[in-house]
């Protein structure tokens, strides 16, 4: 029993950790981009650069919730193995009762009050989630986990200043040219950050034939 629950433990701490090392800068980045690409994308023909600018802020709330939204899921999921119905229930229950509640209060903000409650929610319930979770397994919530995860907040602030930079520098012509720029910056300045701060999480991301080839 205490070799399942250790087993389990491991299994979600690197769930965790993969979720962080991906949705962390998916999420800031996303954000920074969100008007240049909307503008790139969505703003021909009917979509004024109101519509544009309104449909950016949903764009970025949502995208704020990201890591929220996935660590819930992966939690929930989680729960769901070890049969915990009556808590995943509670779970969701919360989520959704503050989801309406805060679009209720957030109403004025038109639809990117709507994508803020989104993002709100599912970060909390993330939360209430993993610290659950944590009473149940034990061990969860370490300090090894902490330091991993501080360590990608960190490569995702290097990368947020970075993409940050070029989407505010208004020296690219246009908004697609912008985008492609800040992912390329914002991928080298992560991938960068990640690998001066040991982030274990990159390497598994890396094709193993070019892993061996980097070995040798």
């Amino acid at each position: 029993n205490n070799g399942v629950s250790t087993g389990l433990v491991e299994l979600v701490q690197r769930g965790i950790r993969n979720v962080g090392f991906i949705m962390l800068p998916a999420s800031v980045g996303l954000a920074l981009i969100a008007y240049p690409l909307v503008e790139s994308v969505l703003q021909y023909g009917a979509l004024s650069a109101e519509s544009a600018e309104q449909a950016a802020g949903v764009l970025t709330a949502m995208a704020l919730g990201l890591p929220g939204f996935s660590l819930f899921l992966l939690v929930v999921r989680s729960l769901q193995a070890m049969r915990d119905t009556r808590s995943v229930f509670v779970l969701y229950a919360f989520e959704n009762l503050l989801n309406i509640g805060l679009a209720l209060l957030l109403r004025q903000h038109g639809v990117a009050g709507l994508g803020a409650a989104f993002a709100i929610a599912y970060s909390s319930a993330a939360i209430a989630s993993a610290l659950l979770l944590h009473r149940r397994l034990g061990d969860l919530l370490s300090i090894e986990l902490a330091k991993s995860m501080a360590r990608m907040v960190l490569s995702g602030v290097a990368m947020g200043v970075a993409v940050a930079a070029v989407v505010w520098s208004d020296v690219l012509d246009t908004a697609i040219v912008e985008v492609v720029a800040s992912v390329l910056v914002g991928a080298i300045v992560y991938g960068g950050a990640a690998y001066l701060l040991g982030i274990p999480e990159l390497r598994s991301m890396i094709p193993r034939k070019w892993a061996k080839v980097n070995n040798t």
